[in-house]
């Protein structure tokens, strides 16, 4: 019987200094020494200042693509490629600094054989320690059930999913970042629950480059300059986000526009509140609740346009055209989004603090004051081209 074709996807910056070239050897030899009948291995190169074509030569349905460098903070580009570039049945990541466990492609693609109707399956990870040891973490069901809502509780490169029509559309929008993965597994498990599967999949490597620990602190860290430089949301902000897109009702792509809305004209003056530290820092924590009651209880306009706008969603389907000037717009935008569409008007520069506020997810397009759509804005912001 002919097993289905499987896609790993590896992505890899490497240069003469981070030692990545002989990392990604060793993965691209865990993958060979699966065996398995039917794959193709895709390297994503993000811009690697070296050569890595060299490589190929020496591993079987390997394929390069080179793209330019975008970084850790803006890795969501990177992230989708390679499924853009596969026909294979089914789809697993493995960084380059990991390797497979053996027979792990095997394991997960008899598991979703075996299951026609799951769109996913989920094996254990081995996180490598200090003396060649290493820690199994494996997949909790409940809390895959449950509490994706609250973080991330599946572990990314243990997984494989199938490579359809509806997987293809959930793909993670590209404002997500690097919490692209959590996005994605969101709306996996929309489509369907996991299969669990007691093998170890990957093996996690100790490695002062590795993604691992970059992204498990608070505050992202890297020696990369486009890291550095590019601001777009930070970590908590791409969480919230995230977590945003997850407790909508149903899997749908984002910032879809909902044909035949009415839209509801939102404007403030200019005279507002002035917001306490503890305020401040609600809206950094994003616990837009308790600064909507303060607001409320300070602000007449604010609250009168609130309730307005709860009123008529609730006859039909509004979009609300809204300034994007203070805290008290992104304050009211949070309040809302679930209830209607946003547009957002506004003259702020990107780099304006505000935007590290903005719910993406429910944005259907940004315009300046005299009505010109701000495609370059929007671009920065992971808003697509629409």
């Amino acid at each position: 019987m002919t097993k289905p074709s499987v896609c790993v996807i590896t992505f890899v910056y490497a240069d003469n200094r981070n030692g990545r070239i002989e990392l990604l050897r060793e993965c691209l030899d865990s993958i060979k020494a699966q065996n398995y009948p039917s794959y193709e291995h895709i390297i994503v190169d993000d811009g690697s200042p070296v050569d890595l074509s060299t490589l190929l030569s020496d591993y079987p349905n390997t394929k390069l693509l080179k793209k330019s460098g975008s970084g850790i903070l803006s890795s969501t580009t990177t992230f989708n490629l390679g499924q853009f570039h596969t026909k294979a049945d089914y789809c697993i990541y493995l960084p380059s600094d990991d390797v497979h466990c053996a027979g792990a492609i095997n394991a997960l693609a008899s598991t979703l054989e075996n299951h026609p109707k799951a769109f996913w399956a989920i094996g254990n990870a081995v996180y490598e320690k200090q003396h060649g040891d290493g820690v199994i973490w494996t997949p909790n069901e409940t809390n895959i059930l449950t509490k994706m809502q609250d973080g991330n509780y599946v572990n990314g490169c243990a997984v494989m999913w199938r490579n359809t029509a509806e997987v293809r559309a959930i793909l993670p929008p590209d404002y997500t970042g690097f919490c692209s993965d959590y996005d994605f597994w969101c709306s996996l498990l929309k489509l369907s629950p996991p299969k669990l599967v007691n093998h170890n999949i990957v093996k996690y490597r100790l490695a002062t480059d590795s993604t691992r620990n970059k992204t498990r602190s608070r505050l992202i860290t890297s020696a990369r300059a486009p890291d550095r430089l590019h601001y777009q949301y930070s970590k908590k902000a791409r969480i919230n986000l995230v977590q945003d897109r997850f407790q909508t009702e149903q899997a749908i792509p984002i910032n879809q526009a909902v044909a035949n809305t009415q839209k509801l004209l939102v404007t403030f003056d200019k005279d507002h509140p002035v917001f306490t530290a503890a305020m401040l820092t609600f809206a950094r924590n994003h616990e837009w609740r308790k600064i909507d009651k303060w607001l409320s209880a300070k602000d007449n306009v604010y609250e009168k346009q609130k309730a307005d706008i709860l009123s008529a969603c609730k006859a039909t389907r509004q979009t609300a055209c809204l300034s994007w000037n203070n805290l008290r717009d992104a304050v009211l935008a949070h309040v809302i989004k679930a209830h209607c569409d946003l547009e957002i008007v506004t003259d702020l520069d990107k780099e304006s603090w505000l935007f590290e506020f903005l719910p993406v997810s429910h944005v259907t397009i940004i315009q300046d004051t005299a009505g010109n759509k701000r495609q370059e804005l929007m671009c920065y912001l992971g808003m697509g081209t629409k």
